[in-house]
């Protein structure tokens, strides 16, 4: 009797000194956070480097969420300071991580930059901020999804790296887009910001290594705290002039590629306005003549230029944010997306202007992204042609409010309202069988993004 307790306490007993030995031993667990700088909204990977720690690993991210896997994923939904914090085996580690607003891209943590992209609508004009996605401490890109309707299809790369031995801070960009846009670059530490243009629809790049000189990351302690930066040091509003650049110092870097306007950060000289005052007193009599200068009042029918308020009618674009019109359509076998997110409405007759067809990422999977708490409008289309006999069905989407349907070759079924509400991934496909499984339709399969 006693022989046997002995050998069952053993077991839990060796494990306990096995686990106490072990934990003595071990390390403070280390976080590493991929990307180490996201925006508002991006996804980001928050790992324990140490593999062999044992379980009873609880994270904390600083905004009221937790977890207790040994890895995660987790997204900030708010710009600020975080304070990400991991115990496991009884000791605990931070790590501070600094989230952009998803328009802002980060670089550079040793001497920040912060860069932000706006690109004009070829329909409207209408100009509009990127979406921008870290990809590590010194490379993201921009998407724009008011305009592509794809939130994170890559459409302009930038990247920063120190050049110390070069004395500058190297700005790398490039397109992959045929839209117009603007690039602003801004010095954190300096305030100093750079602009540069891309103008005319072939794709193109540049780069600028002699625009911000390089400034040794200093000490610790005659650094400036995370906080102290964030918030003091945010990138303000930066208007570029209407393009092309109008009282501007503007280098072109050859035909068709972006074009760099230096924006001279010494902005105008404070004591001019004294040097007016300074003229010497005797001579202030002989200076007099020049009332007769006054006649350049004359020149005030400049003010006719005040007309230009007249290109306040953009505010006429501001109606983009209606309601979003989308047309789902099936030939051969094949869910296809035309869509016109500023609202519609679009003919439901070929090719559907002012609708354009939605990129396919991952074809033959048709996914088309949403914004969740806007409402748009459906049409399901059997446009097959004669010779096709059998009917497709929309399996339906509760979650969203779309009804299950069957389309007939040549039918037209909707309009179906719909406000997605719920962010996260919604799958459908189709549900006929009469052609064998609904799985085995090579290209009826689909998703719907609803994004925040």
């Amino acid at each position: 009797m006693t022989s046997k307790f002995r050998r069952v306490a053993a077991v839990p007993l060796l494990a306990l000194v096995a686990w106490l030995a072990r934990a003595a031993g071990n390390s403070p667990p280390t976080i590493e956070v991929s990307p180490p700088n996201p925006t508002a909204g991006q996804a980001a990977r928050i790992q324990d480097l140490d593999a062999d720690a044992p379980d009873g690993r609880f994270w904390s991210f600083g905004d009221g969420q937790s977890s207790r896997s040994v890895s995660d994923s987790h997204r900030w939904t708010e710009p600020g300071i975080y304070t990400v914090r991991l115990t496991a085996s009884g000791s605990s580690a931070e790590s501070t991580v600094v989230v952009s607003p998803a328009d802002t891209l980060r670089l550079n943590a040793a001497h920040p930059f912060e860069v932000t992209v706006e690109a004009y609508d070829p329909d409207t004009g209408a100009a509009t901020s990127g979406r921008a996605f870290a990809q590590n401490d010194r490379y993201g890109f921009f998407g724009f999804p008011e305009i592509t309707g794809d939130p994170e299809s890559p459409e302009v790369n930038v990247k920063i790296v120190e050049a110390g031995w070069a004395g500058h801070y190297w700005v790398f960009y490039g397109s992959l887009t045929s839209l117009d846009f603007t690039l602003t670059v801004r010095d954190v530490a300096t305030g100093q910001v750079q602009i540069y243009q891309k103008q005319g629809t072939p794709p193109c790049g540049g780069f600028d290594t002699d625009s911000f000189p390089f400034i040794p990351t200093p000490t610790p302690g005659a650094s400036r705290s995370i906080e102290q930066a964030w918030t003091t040091d945010r990138m303000p509003v930066v208007r570029v002039p209407d393009r092309p650049g109008s009282g501007t110092h503007v280098v072109r870097r050859g035909v068709g590629s972006p074009t760099k306007i230096a924006t001279a950060t010494p902005t105008p000289h404070g004591p001019s306005p004294t040097r007016t005052h300074t003229p010497l007193p005797n001579s202030t009599p002989t200076i007099t003549p020049t009332p007769t200068i006054t006649p350049t009042p004359t020149i005030t029918p400049t003010s006719t230029i005040t007309p230009t308020p007249t290109i306040t009618p953009t505010p006429t674009i501001t109606p983009t944010p209606g309601p979003g019109f989308i047309i789902l359509q099936v030939v051969s076998w094949q869910w296809d997306f035309w869509a016109d997110f500023n609202g519609g409405p679009c003919p439901l007759t070929s090719p559907y202007s002012p609708c354009t067809a939605v990129p396919k990422p991952n074809p033959p999977l048709t996914e088309i992204t949403l914004q969740a708490g806007k409402t748009y409008t459906l049409w399901m289309l059997n446009r097959d042609g004669s010779d096709v006999t059998q009917n497709h069905e929309f399996n339906g989407i509760p979650a969203l409010g779309l009804p299950d349907k069957i389309l007939a070759q040549g039918q037209t079924r909707g309009p179906f309202t719909f406000t997605p509400m719920t962010p996260g991934d919604y799958t459908f496909n189709c549900k006929n069988t009469s052609c064998g499984d609904a799985t085995q339709h090579e290209g009826m399969i689909g998703i719907f993004h609803v994004v925040p």
